[in-house]
């Protein structure tokens, strides 16, 4: 059986699938112990739940940025806001905004329809923050009202052994079926809260919020003064 050409066909088609199912699990894996043998989607978490954990951390907060829901109409004054409101601290180590391949095609119609008669448009801003020193990620399975933003080296790829694509290790024949064993091993984390800015389209605090810390002389301290002791916020709507 291995040597047929339908056979040959279709373990090739499931060597892309399983590198579309990884891409998939990466975006929005959601992982659960009690499902995650034998049960697709529950093996590791995805950075939508990664994302969205962190925007519901009250003791290890992300900093909050709040937004109008994105639409057509808005989607480049809402990228706009989210830009000018970066901590001064870090503004210019953000060098890419992570959002949906929806929304980032939503921005590039937007854009051009804005700026196509202008004497100093270029298509290649499409794929850039309205500020152009960045650059928009997209990514296909991620929900539209998931934004986020960090510095280079704060989103953690976790590896034990293997750092590549999934890889089918043994090939059993079993009668006339084909049995292909494979594994792969992924996962992701944020190394700093503090240090993500996620768009918030349902608070209208700026920053961390009211988050303390305790220091190690037992005294609490809020994390905004932690953190960013230049940065004046205040509970603000987009």
């Amino acid at each position: 059986p291995t040597d047929k050409e339908i056979t040959k066909m279709i373990t090739k088609w499931v060597i892309e699938q399983a590198v579309d199912d990884i891409d998939f699990l990466s975006i929005l894996g959601d992982r659960d112990e009690a499902k995650a043998f034998g049960q697709f989607g529950y093996s590791l978490d995805g950075w939508a739940k990664i994302i969205r954990t962190a925007l519901a951390n009250t003791t290890n907060p992300v900093y909050k940025i709040p937004s109008d829901v994105i639409t057509e109409a808005n989607v480049i004054s809402v990228l706009k806001n989210f830009e000018r409101k970066f901590p001064k601290l870090f503004k210019s180590k953000i060098k890419e905004i992570h959002l949906s391949t929806n929304v980032l095609e939503m921005y590039a119609e937007a854009y051009e329809q804005e700026y196509k008669n202008s004497p100093n448009y270029e298509e290649g801003n499409a794929a850039k923050a309205p500020s152009k020193t960045r650059k928009l990620i997209g990514h296909d399975d991620l929900p539209d009202n998931i934004v986020w933003a960090t510095i280079d080296g704060n989103m953690l790829k976790l590896i034990d052994i293997l750092d590549n694509d999934p890889v089918f290790t043994d090939v059993q024949v079993e009668k006339y079926k084909v049995l292909m064993f494979g594994e792969f091993e992924r996962g992701y984390s944020l190394l700093l809260n503090q240090a993500v800015c996620v768009m918030d389209f349902t608070g209208t605090v700026l920053g961390l919020g009211d988050a303390e810390i305790e220091l190690a002389d037992g005294t609490k301290k809020k994390q905004m003064e932690l953190f960013y002791p230049h940065e004046t916020v205040a509970p603000a709507i987009p």
